[in-house]
């Protein structure tokens, strides 16, 4: 089924929520739900559909499967194509599914509709995934790797990605934005942010920028004094820094205990997320900072969504098109899981 676009109900895009709907990029998801209520022996289901009417399906299907942003699933358009996938006697189950439940580094949180009308019910499935009645305990996710250790399996080489130019956030564009605190991840990270079509075009809410580790460093010296030196003038700032909230020599072994990483005083410029070694700069304090911050490569980006290794969506396409095709894209690893269970069951797939 075609799903409406994700901006109308995405945190601050368009009017989102319920109104997002009402919109008209929501006619064709509208339209396919209005063939599936015209299959209704009674025509209900849900509000009314559009005029001129469309004919009904001539086979229903007996596999269903939706994705969309979270806010889509407190919306209108939602709640009617779920009455009436009902009302035609699918079992329906809703779910909130994210790769970092399965041991990935990155945090891309989707809402899922899975259906199926052959008196087969579709199960809670796990991971504390389901958002109904009748979800088993979830266990604890296995913990994510670090994004070097998750690419490094991956087949991904994050230095070519370091020396790339083209992957770099240029030092002007903190300057420019000197209140906006900047999402930033290391190499030892385990929680990236969702990538989004903007990616590399926009700073704000697209992603997480990556440290690049050799920037911070003198050309001649090998060892990680440059970056540890670097990160501490930044902390200084804001309040925290100082020998205690680093691991001695590096940012890729910045502590991760919370009571080790003063919060500093002043939000504007340094927020911790603890243990993800994830951090929110204001533009004021990476501008003056000796860090260098870049791009996640679309070979990176591709392997966070459960991409092959080699896998490339348009070898002749650039960086930034490569980046709105896999922003738009899905999470194959979450696909194959709720995939198995709408096919085949409560147990995961290989």
């Amino acid at each position: 089924l075609m799903s409406p676009p994700c901006q109308l109900f995405a945190p601050g895009g368009g009017r989102g929520g319920k109104a997002g709907g009402d919109d008209r990029r929501t006619d064709s998801f509208h339209h396919l739900t209005a063939m599936l209520r015209r299959s209704c022996a009674d025509g209900e289901g849900g509000a009314a559909p559009p005029a001129p009417a469309p004919a009904p399906l001539a086979k229903l299907p007996t596999y269903v499967l939706l994705e969309n942003v979270v806010g889509f699933g407190r919306s209108d358009a939602a709640a009617g194509f779920i009455a009436t996938l009902r009302q035609l006697g699918y079992d329906v189950r809703e779910y909130a599914a994210s790769p970092a439940a399965l041991g990935i580094p990155y945090e891309r949180a989707r809402y899922y509709v899975l259906a199926r009308r052959d008196g087969v019910a579709v199960p809670a499935g796990g991971h504390g995934w389901c958002i109904q009645g009748g979800q088993p305990s979830a266990p604890a996710p296995p913990p994510p790797p670090s994004l070097s250790a998750f690419f490094a399996a991956a087949g991904v080489a994050m230095d070519a990605a370091d020396g790339d130019d083209a992957l770099a956030v240029p030092q002007a564009t903190f300057a420019a934005h000197p209140t906006y605190r900047f999402d930033v991840v290391s190499r030892s990270g385990s929680e990236a942010a969702c990538v989004t079509k903007g990616y590399g075009k926009s700073h704000k809410g697209t992603g997480s920028m990556v440290v690049v580790e050799k920037g911070a460093r003198d050309d001649d010296d090998d060892d990680d004094s440059g970056m540890h030196a670097a990160l501490q003038a930044l902390l200084a700032p804001a309040g925290g820094g100082g020998e205690d909230a680093l691991e001695e020599p590096a940012l890729k072994r910045l502590k991760t205990d919370a009571d080790a990483i003063p919060t500093p005083s002043d939000a504007r410029h340094v927020k911790h997320s603890g243990s993800a070694r994830r951090m929110w700069i204001s533009g004021a304090a990476l501008a003056a900072s000796a860090l260098r911050l870049r791009w996640l490569s679309p070979a990176e980006v591709a392997a966070l969504h459960g991409y092959p290794a080699g896998f490339d969506l348009s070898p002749a396409a650039g960086a930034v098109a490569k980046w709105r095709l896999l922003g738009n894209s899905l999470s194959c690893d979450v696909h194959c899981v709720l995939a198995g269970w709408l096919l085949d069951g409560p147990s995961d797939p290989p």
